[in-house]
C-alpha cells in the first residue's frame, strides 16, 4: 500500500535524460512538486512560524487511539476555528502524518531511500526550518506528528538533527 502512495505522490519521470557529462553530478529529487505544495503553504502563512526555539523530541510520541492517527485539529484561542491559520496547520499535519503512515508502511532499508529522497527535494528544510516553529500550544498535532517522524527516523538510524533542532545551513551530508 506504502509503495502504491508513493506512486501517486511522486513526480512524473521526465522524457529526457540528463547529458552524460551531467549525469555523475544529477541527484533525483521525485518529491518536487510535494514540497512546492507544502513550501507554498509555509510561505503564505510565514507568521505562524514564529516560535524558533522550539525543540521536536527524540522520544516516542504518546499514541493516539491508533497508531499513525494524526490529531489534525489545531487547538486554537477561544475556540475559533476556520481561520487561515486553523486550516494550514490541520493541512500541513495531514501531510506530515501521510509521510510518517507511507514510511511505516516500508521495509528499513526502503524507508532510507525515501527520507533520502524525501531529503533532497527539501522535506526537511520544511519539517525542521518552518514547521517545528509553530505554536505547540495551538497545533499540538503537527508537533506530535514532527516527533513521531523524529523518533522513527531515529529509530532507523537516521540523522534527525536538522528537524529536531533546526535547520542548519550547509550541514553535514548524511551517511546513508
Amino acid at each position: 500500500m506504502s509503495t502504491t502512495i508513493l506512486t501517486y505522490l511522486t513526480d512524473p519521470v521526465p522524457e529526457t535524460k540528463p547529458h552524460e557529462f551531467l549525469a555523475e553530478s544529477y541527484t533525483p529529487r521525485p518529491y518536487k512538486k510535494w514540497h512546492a505544495e507544502l513550501t507554498s503553504i509555509t510561505r503564505d502563512t510565514f507568521w505562524m512560524f514564529l516560535h524558533p526555539k522550539n525543540v521536536i523530541p527524540l522520544s516516542p510520541p504518546i499514541e493516539a487511539p491508533f497508531p499513525h492517527t494524526a490529531k489534525v485539529t489545531a487547538s486554537v484561542p477561544s475556540g475559533f476555528k476556520g481561520g487561515v491559520e486553523w486550516t494550514a496547520a490541520e493541512y500541513l499535519t495531514a501531510h506530515i502524518a501521510l509521510v510518517n503512515g507511507v514510511l511505516a508502511g516500508l521495509p528499513v532499508w526502503k524507508r532510507g531511500e525515501v527520507r533520502r529522497d524525501m531529503r533532497n527535494c527539501g522535506f526537511e528544510v520544511v519539517m525542521g526550518g518552518k514547521l517545528r516553529k509553530v505554536s505547540r500550544e495551538y497545533y499540538p498535532g503537527l508537533h506530535g506528528e514532527l516527533q513521531r517522524w523524529c523518533w522513527e527516523s531515529h529509530r532507523d538510524g537516521w540523522r534527525v538533527f536538522d528537524v529536531s533542532r533546526g535547520f542548519e545551513v550547509g550541514g553535514d551530508e548524511q551517511a546513508h
